[in-house]
């Protein structure tokens, strides 16, 4: 793998920004070939692991001398303190190293390790990790601005490569932390004839950084307003790399970036779907039929808009959506919060946004998409897929692991029927001092005696009672299956049941 750096740095650095513009016919080779180096080296760092793996078993007795010499060090210490004796003699030669193996019941395994060979095969292991880990960083910095290009077979090899980066660089990092224990352990015992590492190009390179550099290029390829065009496979390549980097990273360190940065393109995505191939200039087919013609662009179409420009073309969202690459895109977000929320170390990713992914899923989970947010194109509502209503409930089964009560409310509300309840006011005050009735003709606030102020009124109950909201009986009843259905996958329709 060592050997590979330099070729392989001449490949990336074909396809980087300044020469891009030359060799860009040439970068989907170049990002196939990086992905396959990625493996390998993520095939080399699983050896290295359970050969570091191994080395710290080896090592244990050693670890357990280490601490039964400190142990006896701590007594012998505590002796002396509490014994006023002339016994620091025999105290110090308690606490030789010698006298602890003679004495240890790890005698024999101590003596049976072959320190110099465990010492050299360290070494050989350590700069092999950090000339891989290397490698992996190279292709990472050199394929995450890919994710942005308009080429979706660019985007889709960049992800791929990113990807492989990524895992490539964990499983180095976790060899590197057993390889620590090891080498700690030995360099107690052999402070002279264990080496350190001091060199920089001797240490493995850092996932978390590499995450953080890779962070700005993953947001514009999931549906950014000002990234590429959504291209479904793309995406789906994109969210691949999003959740080997929430895995690789433990969650939590992306957690905070995905409430605020990322989400809400996601949601957006599955708000609005896929725009047809060429967008508003090319999706209509010719709506502005001439340049004095003006296209307007709204979400909904509304009527008596822009009556007094005859050549006026009002156009909503919807007219421009392509209903099959929708469904495919919206399957894959789905997915992907169900296997981040599945994986206990990449599910605390998704924890700030737990509630918010809940309220997206939950109309295509129980067959309505028309209602808790804005749906642009009803053709898409009312031919819902299979597909996307099983990738849906997959996502609220999985989010029901990491924020179960969100769950709960959001399948309670739809199992009941009560939501779109409005939210009821809080008391306020009958006749507020200040107000209207209190003020005088010259504009002085009228002061009440005590038994004259009016005292606070509360709602009634039928103002705060959540009532059935309307709508097609039969459609809310449907609905209303569907989440208690998925409330027993999730062990909730005992509690459902006895609540409602």
């Amino acid at each position: 793998m060592p050997l590979l750096r330099e070729p392989l740095g001449r490949a990336l650095d074909a396809i980087s920004i300044q020469r891009r513009r030359k060799n860009w016919r040439h970068a989907c080779a170049f990002l196939g070939v990086a992905r396959e180096v990625c493996r390998a080296v993520s095939l080399e760092g699983e050896e290295g692991l359970r050969d570091a793996r191994n080395a710290a078993a080896t090592v244990a007795p050693l670890r357990e001398l280490l601490r039964e010499m400190e142990d006896r060090r701590a007594d012998a210490a505590a002796a002396a303190a509490a014994d006023d004796a002339d016994d620091d003699d025999d105290a110090s030669v308690d606490a030789t190293l010698a006298a602890v193996i003679q004495n240890s019941p790890h005698r024999a395994a101590c003596a049976a390790i072959n320190v110099p060979a465990i010492v050299t095969d360290w070494c050989v292991r350590v700069r092999s990790a950090a000339s891989s880990s290397a490698l992996a960083s190279d292709v990472l910095a050199a394929s995450a601005p890919l994710l942005q290009s308009e080429d979706a077979k660019t985007r889709i090899r960049a992800a791929d490569a990113c990807r492989e980066a990524v895992l490539a660089l964990a499983v180095v990092e976790r060899q590197a932390k057993e390889e620590t224990a090891t080498h700690e352990t030995l360099k107690r015992l052999y402070p002279h004839d264990v080496p350190d590492i001091v060199s920089e190009a001797e240490t493995p390179k850092k996932l978390l950084p590499r995450v953080h550099a890779l962070w700005p290029h993953l947001v514009m390829s999931l549906g950014h307003r000002l990234g590429p065009a959504v291209k479904p496979d793309a995406l789906k390549a994109s969210l691949e790399l999003l959740i080997a980097t929430a895995t690789a990273s433990k969650g939590g360190f992306i957690a905070r970036r995905v409430a605020s940065e990322l989400w809400p393109w996601l949601r957006r995505v599955i708000d609005r779907g896929v725009a047809h191939v060429g967008g508003f200039g090319g999706g209509f087919g010719g709506v502005a039929s001439s340049r004095l013609d003006t296209l307007y662009v709204a979400d909904e179409a509304k009527e008596n808009v822009f009556e007094a420009n005859e050549k006026a073309a009002v156009v909503t969202v919807a007219d421009d959506v392509a209903p099959r690459q929708t469904d495919a895109v919206r399957i894959s977000i789905f997915d992907a919060i169900a296997r981040i929320c599945e994986d206990e170390d990449a599910r605390g990713a998704i924890a700030d946004v737990a509630g918010c992914a809940t309220r997206a899923a939950l109309p295509f989970a129980v067959g309505d998409a028309s209602s808790a947010s804005r749906r642009p194109s009803s053709e898409t509502n009312q031919n819902k897929t299979t597909e996307v209503r099983r990738a849906a409930e997959r996502a609220l089964r999985g989010l029901a692991k990491v924020d179960e009560d969100a769950v709960w409310c959001a399948l309670a509300s739809v199992a009941t029927g009560r939501r779109g309840a409005e939210t009821p006011t809080p008391p306020r005050w009958a006749n507020p001092p200040g107000g209207e009735e209190d003020a005088n003709a010259n504009g002085r606030t009228k002061v009440h005696r005590r038994d004259e102020t009016p005292l606070p009124t509360l709602p009634s109950f039928r103002e705060i009672s959540p009532l059935p909201r309307g709508g097609d009986a039969e459609v809310n009843a449907r609905a209303s299956k569907a989440a208690f259905a998925i409330m027993a996958t999730c062990g909730m329709a005992g509690v459902a049941v006895g609540g409602g």
